[in-house]
This record gives structure tokens, sequence and C-alpha cells, in this order.
């Protein structure tokens, strides 16, 4: 897979299996971000949720100290669902495929910005 270096930082994380950096026409970057198995089932419990939460906060806090202004994320999208091969978000070789993870969640976008909230759930 090809990431950008705000999405090589952000995938560091433990918790972030997957992550695309998407910022062409937006005030400033967003990354969409798919949690490990393990993360994922945190979502489960209300308190390892909010762990959860304050550990991606913290992560990004730490990314964005170290990127150029015009680099850093503004949120992190987690995502609801994983990108596969099947579902046609990546490649057989396990590239992502940009567009349509783009494109899947672009509806979203508007919202996910009003929301000024540092990480926001699909």
């Amino acid at each position: 897979m090809i990431y950008s270096n705000a999405a090589v930082k952000v995938r560091i994380l433990t918790a972030v299996y997957s992550c695309v950096s998407i910022g062409e026409n937006r005030p400033q970057p967003y990354a969409l971000v798919v949690l490990s198995q393990t993360a994922k089932s945190s979502l489960k419990n209300p308190a390892d949720l909010e762990l959860l939460n304050e550990d991606l906060k913290a992560h990004l806090a730490r990314v964005n100290q170290s990127l150029n202004e015009h680099e850093r994320i503004s949120f992190l999208a987690v995502c609801s669902g994983d990108w596969t091969v099947d579902n046609g978000m990546i490649t057989p070789t396990f590239k992502v495929k940009r567009h349509l993870v783009e494109s899947s969640y672009a509806k979203h976008t508007g919202a996910w910005y009003a929301a000024r909230s540092p990480i926001v759930f699909t």
C-alpha cells in the first residue's frame, strides 16, 4: 500500500490496521482508518471504547506535532467496516483503492468537519 507521510505515522498505533489520508480539495487533511481486530473488540464495551477514543486522540496529537502545518490531520474517521478484496476496497495485492474508499465515505465528510471532533466513527 502507498501511504502519505501522515498516514504512515497514524498507522504506527497498533489499534490502527489501515489508514488513508485524504486532503485534496479539503480545508485540512483527514484520515480514514480501519481498526485492528483487537481494537474493534473494544467497541462493544463503553469503558474500553472511551480508552480507545483517548488513545486515538493522544496519538493524533503526537502525529500532528511531527507534521508540517499543511500535512496535519484534522480528524480520524474510524470506519465501521473492513477494506477487503471481497468488498472491492483493496486489490488482490492489498493496495487500497483510494478512489473507492474516498467515494464510499464522501457523503459523511461535511458532517465530520462540522463536528470539529478529533475522532469520529462511521
